[in-house]
């Protein structure tokens, strides 16, 4: 450290709104920045690429955010600085998200911009893990006459229910008439 040497100590923070979604769903990932000073910070840059398994819809930023890039640029003394940045869910798995200043102009005293050091205060990680969605599905078939007579009509009935506990998508069901009849 030298003296006269400016010091900001940025503190990043970051969530997510949804630790378990589903394939399909939108999360919001809230990253905050915070210069805990005591100098003015200036040349503020975090990385946040998103990782695979979701793929990015938009984001709100104070800054610019382009690439995985968080371009927050000064921050005085005890101001903060926030995106959030909403992604859809792609696959399953588990996921961790991290941002890591990665560029300041002044000495943070107890962190080093762009080492990957999780125990350092200028980086924050989420985890989520996503499930494939379980529907579960029951087919009851009934027919209106057990034993028809020869040319006679026969109504077959069915019914689908999902008793979930998520929605069922892309269902088919394949119905084949028994010999001897024809669909009318």
């Amino acid at each position: 450290l030298t003296v006269g040497q400016p010091v900001a100590d940025l503190v990043v923070m970051k969530s997510i709104d949804n630790a378990a979604p589903q394939v399909g769903d939108q999360v919001v990932f809230t990253l905050t920045v915070m210069n805990t000073g005591p100098d003015d910070a200036t040349g503020v840059e975090l990385t946040d690429i998103l990782p695979a398994g979701v793929s990015y819809d938009s984001d709100n930023s104070g800054g610019q955010y382009v690439g995985g890039i968080w371009t927050v640029g000064s921050l005085t003394n005890g101001q903060t600085a926030s995106i959030e940045i909403t992604a859809t869910v792609t696959t399953t798995g588990t996921f961790v998200n991290t941002a890591e200043v990665t560029a300041v102009d002044q000495l943070d005293p107890d962190s080093t911009p762009g080492t990957g050091n999780p125990d350092e205060d200028d980086q924050s990680s989420v985890q989520f893990t996503t499930e494939q969605p379980v529907a579960d599905l029951s087919l009851l078939k009934e027919v209106d006459t057990a034993n028809p007579t020869q040319g006679g009509t026969v109504t077959f009935t069915l019914t689908l229910t999902n008793n979930g506990p998520d929605d069922a998508t892309g269902v088919v069901v394949g119905d084949v008439l028994p010999a001897g009849m024809s669909y009318v």
